[in-house]
């Protein structure tokens, strides 16, 4: 056989082992919950995270990688942060994810020794503006209820997360990617009128983009 050729045959048996072996690795990637002996299981072992918060909108992206390796030196092995959804559909339906905006770069910079939880609202608190609830919202709709089974708003709510979470999902741990977990909404608990139909309804559309083996949290203050 023309030498060639050969080389080639050869290489190409190689990659199909190691497509294969990275798939049956990936196939192996869980994160789950031991309820009985409470506590974590990352990839079947007992696992605790000790995390600390890095918000990538209140940081300018040339300074990502050194939070990251600050946090990481003080013997935090995870990240918490927030997504603000008026941070990146500052204008309806036009959505801003490069710049400081481009969390794909965010999750990417912790692939190699840190974990992300995830707190995607839609509303998150953290002491921005309208909790992360766009502007227009209000424009848009004057007599909305936010945060509950409001149509429009669960309309709205859809959209951007059908935007955000596909982003999201290549980046799970499953996938090979730094996300163990996500959080949906943020301190509903607080709210006198918990709708708790617009959060099993929230839960079931995070569930439906990034599947339903997925650890979802809240927090309810």
């Amino acid at each position: 056989m023309n030498p060639f050729w050969l080389m080639i045959i050869i290489v190409f048996i190689f990659n199909q082992q190691l497509i294969s072996s990275q798939s049956i690795q990936l196939s192996n990637r869980t994160f789950a919950i031991d309820y009985k002996n409470n506590m974590f299981l990352l990839d079947g072992s007992p696992f605790r995270y000790i995390a600390g918060s890095i918000h990538y909108f209140r940081i300018h992206p040339d300074y990502w990688d050194d939070r990251m390796q600050r946090v990481r030196a003080a013997g935090l092995n995870a990240i918490q942060t927030y997504i603000p959804w008026n941070f990146h559909e500052v204008r309806k339906a036009k959505y801003l994810f490069s710049g400081q905006r481009n969390i794909t770069h965010f999750f990417e910079l912790a692939m190699s020794n840190q974990f992300f939880y995830l707190r995607i609202g839609p509303y998150i608190c953290a002491e921005w503006e309208n909790g992360g609830l766009p502007w227009w919202l209000l424009r848009d709709y004057r007599d909305i209820n936010q945060r509950s089974s409001d149509l429009r708003y669960k309309k709205e709510v859809q959209n951007w997360f059908g935007k955000l979470l596909p982003i999201i999902h290549p980046y799970l741990f499953k996938n090979g990617g730094p996300i163990l977990m996500i959080q949906a909404e943020n301190e509903y608990g607080s709210n006198a009128n918990c709708d708790h139909g617009y959060m099993q309804w929230l839960t079931d559309l995070i569930r439906h983009h990034l599947g339903a083996e997925t650890i979802q949290y809240t927090s309810k203050s």
